[in-house]
């Protein structure tokens, strides 16, 4: 709202659609709320509780409308028993005062079920507990504890890849005693149900899960091997449905010392050889600097994915876009570096980015352009074709003007023909609110944002409204309804479940969802066309068209996806497809081996070393900048790199990708490979150039023979010029045998709109629903011209820049418009599920790293972005998760959503870690443990035997354990403090020495102080004391 309104019946005018408000009860429980845009004046969202304060009935101006609530039934232990609706046109007050007199508070289970709105349930207390009676439907029921409950003929097996799983056919019941068992949720709409167990080992870790959904006719099960520390060493996956085979998958890992991941493999269906899915490469700060992608277990990776970052930890390079060599793709972001006529940016903005692929070896760049808020103005790209200009904002963040350059024009073959001004586009919204209303468009109407109103600027009549949830009911632009009757239809979690257009039955899309929003099929129907059925069954998404069969079209796989080689046929086998992402998760290449024969030979960058190159003749050579210089003087000098294991196949192709310069050499360069038979006789030179010229090339041999050997790759001058030392140079050069195809490229404005007119690439082995995943890998809905992302909660419009609803979490990010995309900066910003952008802090004061869920700025904090690897205060590891969750890549612990990664003056992570050498722990004990000194006589030490093995971990009341014989084998001045045998800490004024044994005296915490501090920071003294020692530790350590 505007600061300068001075009169309260104005506040009051515009609170409806711009302002938060809530009511709280005599308990200061929140009752009522109001987010802006949602519902009229007089209806709110409502929220009901139980004695224990736990909300029991929600509602939102919808659910009002149709007389409906949202329950939730609690057990003795707080945990969600059962959900659903219950029906009823009574106030919230009256249903709270209802509530206030039901005497039970939580429902038990049971043995027998009873029937609750049609559905067998296992809680037979149900009437007890409020809401007694108006129950509908249920949607999830949630079971703990046993297996005793209706699972749709599912059962556990005894034992899961080796592994007993507990709780088998209800034996030893304790033992699953708090764990979730299994439980149900309802196909939304239908009477069917999605049931699912889950079994564990005897450490109660899941190891075994089985789903059956009966609206997909699917089974799924998941068995996971985990090693001592609970790491997944192998999963197993089976995917069955009704009328098909059963597909069975199974990923093995192998990980570093510190739990980093290193491989992993996927075999199918038990054929060999694998498929090596990614294998990562580390540096000593824990960061990725390389994936190779793809490839049998018997051949190499399919591309070998190089990251390079900054001194903060930012990723810069994905690839080298100056260099490809045998790579597809390569990406760059550059911050406080200009390299194509942006402005150098130094508050984290990403100022350019720039690509290339092997499409065309052509560099394309943004250089983008930012407000005073840190909000997109311009994407300048470096042919003006693609400009994104003019983009202006309200005070709320909701874009009123954009420029957009494009195509305008097409031939009959798909090809542009001319490129101008696409959209020039004007928002207009209906006043004091942040509903979009109209959109003009003075730009071409045919592509990109197409107006209703063809041809002209002016537009006056609305293009949208919405209903009380503030959800998108109208977009006349796609011609989705009418003047007279909507277009979309929502269900209680505001998720489109039929979108019509022109209001014809014949022009229609249908969702289905489960009651927890995840969407299992799509329906189009479009005139007298077949009506085409998309069904998403988990990883595995089928396609129906008419009356035909279903049809398996993909499942996913960590780096891409896989196919079936003949579509509804798995007895040839799979192919795997690998992806190309950015920064952002935008899909930009997707590529195959499509013969199966592709191999990465050779790939030297010399960046580093000279990768097995060596000299040919008496030729001197050096590394200059990433290249190698190579001093030639006689004739046929030059370097070379001698291959072993290169087979010759008659009419196969051996590429090379050579970065050359001629330096200051006047003889000829040539480049060749000779080719022995097999008594190691020269059969030819293969010769591919005889006179090399400077710059970037491609070169093929095309094998005449089948069964000889390529025994090297050789570059050198020939015999003219001789006694002349010259030079040239070689930067970059790569040999491959066979060739991948690049099934399909694309390539985004900002917001997502996707570019036409180069590089469109659909190859013949594209797969139509795996090509949909396109921006921030989210499907695109492009049936019947709505071309709108489904990211989950929401949907997304990319040639508008706004989604279609309001955010679910607006909350948490009252500063900006509840329908903006992505804090209006998408080049910095994801939104993974619609719900929020999100982001990792840092705490000013303390350091700290917390998880937001909204990436607003906050007050004490720095923005560090959505995930990141870094290494804390010199010591552990940590990679911070987009889903809020973090590990310890030196340890292996992992942390949950809502944890907080602590830096210093609360454990001392950062210090204690790493203390591997005598060196580092004497320092620790003279500067962390003495200030333990300061400890009240009650607290008693920590305990460790000569085994280094800690026997009592932490600081602890009472007296030190009996341990005798404990040998001190480094030297460690304890200076004025021991630990004695039966009495609590004192100064002695004690040092030991090397080699001197103790017996009945003293004991060592040296040998895992890391422990000792971890454990001790339950007692706030100790706690202080932490913090005195870490202080000063933080000064030596540094020396």
């Amino acid at each position: 709202m505007e600061a300068s309104i001075s009169t309260i019946s104005a506040i009051n005018g515009q609170l409806n659609e711009l302002g938060y408000q809530y009511k709280y009860d005599h308990r200061n429980r929140l009752v009522e709320k109001k987010i802006p845009g949602k519902g009229k004046a007089a209806s709110w969202e409502e929220i009901v509780y139980n004695k224990l304060d736990q909300p029991i009935l929600t509602r939102d101006p919808n659910l009002k409308l149709q007389s409906k609530w949202l329950f939730t039934k609690y057990d003795a232990f707080g945990r969600v028993a059962y959900t659903g609706f219950m029906s009823g046109t009574s106030s919230r007050a009256a249903l709270q005062t209802a509530a206030n007199g039901t005497a039970a508070q939580y429902v038990t289970k049971g043995a027998a079920a009873i029937t609750v709105a049609g559905t067998a349930l296992y809680y037979p207390n149900n009437a007890s507990v409020y809401p007694t009676s108006g129950i509908t439907e249920l949607h999830t029921i949630n079971y703990y504890d046993d297996y005793t409950f209706d699972r749709d003929d599912l059962t556990l097996p005894g034992i899961a890849d080796g592994q007993p799983v507990i709780n088998h056919n209800d034996a030893n019941k304790p033992l699953t005693k708090g764990l979730a068992t299994g439980g149900k949720v309802r196909v939304l709409g239908t009477s069917s149900w999605i049931t699912t167990l889950t079994g564990y080992d005897v450490k109660g870790r899941p190891i075994y899960s089985v789903s059956k959904n009966s609206y997909l006719s699917t089974t799924e099960t998941a068995t996971s091997k985990l090693d001592f520390v609970g790491k997944v060493d192998r999963a197993t996956a089976t995917h069955s449905k009704t009328g098909h085979a059963t597909i069975t998958t199974v990923d093995t890992f192998t990980y570093d010392d510190s739990g980093r991941l290193l491989a992993q493999k996927q075999k199918l269906d038990n054929i060999l050889p694998e498929e090596f899915i990614v294998q990562n490469t580390y540096d000593a700060l824990g960061q990725l600097t390389a994936k190779g992608i793809g490839g049998k277990t018997t051949q190499s990776r399919l591309q070998t994915v190089d990251y390079t970052y900054n001194i903060r930890g930012w990723l810069k390079n994905i690839n080298d876009t100056d260099n490809l060599g045998s790579n597809l793709f390569g990406f760059r972001l550059n911050y406080n570096t200009a390299s194509h006529g942006g402005t150098a940016l130094f508050n984290g903005n990403i100022a350019e980015t720039e690509w290339k692929t092997q499409s065309d070896n052509a560099l394309r760049w943004y250089s983008y352009g930012y407000d005073a808020l840190n909000r997109i103005t311009v994407g300048t790209a470096n042919s003006s074709n693609y400009d994104l200009t003019s983009v202006a904002y309200d005070k709320n963040g909701n874009i009123v003007n954009l420029l957009r350059k494009g195509h305008t024009a097409m031939d009959g073959n798909g090809i542009v023909t001319q490129y101008g001004t696409m959209d020039n586009l004007t928002y207009s919204y209906q006043p004091n609110s942040n509903k979009l209303m109209i959109v003009s468009d003075t730009g071409n109407d045919t592509f990109g944002f197409k107006d209703d109103h063809i041809g002209s600027g002016t537009d006056t009549s609305n293009d949208y409204t919405y209903d009380a949830n503030g959800n998108m009911l109208k977009d006349l632009n796609k011609g989705i309804g009418t003047s007279t009757a909507n277009g979309i239809l929502y269900n209680h979690l505001n998720l489109p479940t039929q979108v019509k257009f022109n209001n014809s039955n014949t022009q229609k899309i249908d969702y289905f969802y489960d009651a927890t929003g995840t969407k299992l099929e799509k329906v189009v129907t479009e005139g007298t066309n077949p009506v085409k059925r998309t069904k998403y069954a988990g990883n595995y998404v089928y396609e129906k068209t008419g009356s035909a069969a279903d049809v398996l079209k993909f499942f996913s796989q960590p780096e891409g996806y896989v196919e079936p080689k003949i579509p509804g046929n798995y007895s040839l086998g799979f192919d795997y497809i690998y992806q190309y992402k950015d920064h952002l998760g935008n899909i930009r290449l997707s590529y195959m081996d499509a013969i199966g024969n592709y191999q990465n030979i050779l790939d030297s960058d010399f960046e580093t070393d000279f990768d097995g190159w060596v000299e040919s003749g008496t030729v001197s050579y050096s590394r200059d900048n990433g290249r190698i210089k190579a001093n030639v003087n006689a004739a046929w000098e030059g370097i070379r790199h001698n291959l072993t294991g290169i087979v010759t196949v008659a009419g196969e192709t051996l590429k090379i990708k050579l970065d050359f310069d001629k330096g200051n050499t006047q003889s000829s360069v040539r480049l060749y490979l000779p080719e022995y038979d097999a008594n190691n006789v020269l059969v030819r030179y293969n010769q591919l150039h005889s006179d090399l010229q400077t710059g970037y090339g491609d070169h093929t041999l095309t094998m005449q023979d089948s069964g000889n050997t390529i025994g090297s790759i050789r570059i050198d001058k020939d015999n003219t010029n001789t006694g002349i030392e010259t030079y040239f140079y070689v930067g970059h050069v790569s040999l491959t045998f066979g060739e991948l195809e690049i099934v399909e490229e694309n390539n985004y404005y900002p917001f997502g709109l996707e570019h036409k007119g180069y590089n469109n690439i659909v190859s013949a082995n594209s797969n139509s629903a795996a090509s949909k995943y396109r921006y921030n890998g989210k499907e695109i809905q492009d049936e019947l011209g709505l071309n709108m992302y489904d990211f989950g909660a929401r949907n997304y419009d990319p040639a508008l820049g706004r989604w279609m609803n309001i955010d679910p979490l607006a909350e948490q990010m009252r500063r900006h418009s509840p329908y903006n995309y992505a804090f209006n900066n998408p080049i910095y910003f994801i939104d993974p599920d619609g719900m929020a952008p999100l982001d990792w802090y840092q705490n000013i004061e303390n350091s700290n790293y917390e998880y937001f869920e909204g990436s607003a700025e906050r007050e004490g904090y720095t923005n560090i972005g959505a995930s990141t690897d870094l290494a804390v205060g010199g010591g552990d590891n940590y990679s911070l998760n987009e889903d809020g969750s973090f590990q310890n890549n030196d340890t292996g612990e992992s942390y949950k959503k809502g944890d907080e990664l602590v830096v210093q003056e609360s454990t001392g992570t950062e210090i204690i870690s790493n203390l591997n050498t005598t060196e580092k722990a004497s320092r620790f004990v003279s500067d962390i443990v003495a200030p333990f000194l300061e400890l009240p006589q009650d607290i008693g030490a920590a305990i460790i035997n000569q085994t280094n093995v800690v026997i009592n971990e932490g600081f602890h009341e009472g007296t030190a354990n009996d341990y005798d014989n404990v040998l001190i084998k480094n030297t460690y001045k304890f200076e004025n403090w021991s630990f004695e045998k039966g009495r609590n800490t004192q100064s002695r004024g004690l040092s030991f020495e090397e080699g001197q044994e103790v017996i009945n005296n003293t004991v060592s915490v040296v040998a895992t102080p890391v422990k000792v501090v971890k454990n001790a920071v339950g007692n706030t003294v100790v706690k202080s004391a932490i913090k005195k020692g870490i202080k000063e530790a933080l000064k030596r350590l540094e020396d």
